[in-house]
């Protein structure tokens, strides 16, 4: 998986997942989107302190039209949600992922 470096408005790929389930869909979400965007994908046991503000560092260097996957169980995908709007994020980023 590429790390972010320079990335240009409309072509980061962000994924977070948690738990198995949720790096498979993650995982394939990255693979479906375009190859040569810049893509980053945070793999997390749940939705802790350490690992949100670790998200929110990189959502806030990703600059504007980034895309953001959260995938995993639903209480892990919505704490990740409730977090990163708190911080500014964009809905319209979002792409929410629960997983069973």
């Amino acid at each position: 998986m590429e790390t972010l470096t320079a990335v240009e408005a409309g072509t980061a790929h962000i994924a977070m997942s948690f738990g198995n389930e949720g790096y498979k869909a993650a995982a394939a979400w990255l693979n479906g989107t375009d190859a040569f965007c810049p893509k980053r994908h945070v793999v997390a046991l749940q939705a802790n302190g350490e690992t949100l503000a670790k998200l929110q560092t990189i959502i806030g260097g990703a600059g504007t039209g980034y895309r953001l996957l959260l995938a995993g169980p639903e209480d892990e995908v919505r704490a990740a949600r409730s977090h990163v709007l708190g911080a500014g994020a964009d809905e319209d980023a979002m792409v929410l992922l629960p997983t069973a």
